[in-house]
């Protein structure tokens, strides 16, 4: 009797660790949060390998958390059906979630808050929450880039200036939403970069226009 209790706790303790181990902390750079879609989804970055977790936290995201914050989460592994019961390929849950320092697009718009300017197109309507889903992109591109013509505008501080528009195109089979960063100078404007924000996985590219190519800008 003693021995099938004693394995009965051993078999208790083993299920109770490995529920706890099933459980990961990692430091991560947050890249954005969409609550747009049936589920509501995590995206975060480590070195060079970004993907989404299920969002699952008890509290949303705040307007402080911006692209490029080191953050602390809480994840696991679990199965996750969509609306018609279907079993999903993202199996990652992020249970919980700590900011832990700024990046640098805190300092940006504190540095630069006049710095862009939109180009409105007359063939593309883009509601006000999309066209700031798309500016998050660009703050964050120039917050790090090391692209010298870019940088030598950022030397201005104040009298930086730069105009953007937005386009929609096909690259590769591929739907993108394309912003064209670039200078306005006695009304001759000049686009310096080309920046594709693709639709689907929601990664943001640099165009190499040389090698007709997109670089993923991490």
């Amino acid at each position: 009797m003693i021995a099938r209790h004693l394995l009965l706790f051993i078999a208790l303790l083993f299920i109770q660790i490995n529920a706890i181990q099933a459980q990961v902390k990692d430091t991560l750079i947050f890249k954005e949060y969409n609550d747009d879609g049936d589920i509501a989804l995590f995206f975060v970055q480590e070195g060079k390998k970004s993907w989404q977790l299920v969002f699952m936290a008890k509290k949303e995201p705040s307007k402080d958390l911006l692209r490029g914050d080191i953050i602390e989460v809480l994840w696991k592994v679990e199965e996750i059906k969509n609306i018609d019961g279907d079993l999903m390929e993202i199996n990652q849950v992020l249970l919980d979630y700590t900011k832990l320092k700024d990046g640098k697009v805190h300092a940006f718009r504190r540095t630069y808050p006049n710095l862009l300017q939109y180009v409105k197109s007359p063939d593309l309507q883009l509601t006000d929450a999309f066209l700031a889903y798309l500016s998050a992109y660009l703050e964050y591109y120039l917050a790090y880039s090391n692209q010298p013509l870019i940088k030598e505008i950022l030397k201005e501080k104040d009298q930086a200036k730069m105009i953007y528009q937005i386009d929609e195109i096909t690259f590769e089979g591929r739907p993108y939403m394309v912003i064209g960063l670039g200078t306005d100078n006695d009304n001759k404007q000049n686009i310096l970069e080309w920046l594709y924000v693709d639709n689907e996985n929601r990664k943001l590219y640099e165009y190499d226009i040389i090698n007709q190519r997109l670089i993923e800008f991490f």
